[in-house]
């Protein structure tokens, strides 16, 4: 199955910082891991995130999007 690098804080080293190891996607920490690898919001815009618990999870503003619980495992997330 596909895998995260571990890797320093961005800006710890650019892209070409070293690796430290590689975990499932699949795994509860690979899905944070690639979630926050693939958030491209400022350091500004994350911050302030953190006191918005409300949004977390959400993709769109449409109404009641973000309100379906999972079962428990995470999807395969398509990279196209």
């Amino acid at each position: 199955g596909a895998m995260v690098s571990v890797k320093p804080p961005r800006g710890g080293g650019g892209d070409g910082a070293k690796t430290f190891g590689e975990i499932p996607k699949s795994s509860w920490l690979g899905g944070v891991l690639h979630a926050h690898m693939m958030d491209d919001r400022s350091t500004l815009e994350q911050t302030i995130s953190l006191f918005q618990p409300w949004t977390w999870g959400r993709c769109t503003d449409d109404k009641g999007e973000g309100e379906e619980w999972s079962r428990g495992f995470l999807q395969e997330i398509d990279e196209n």
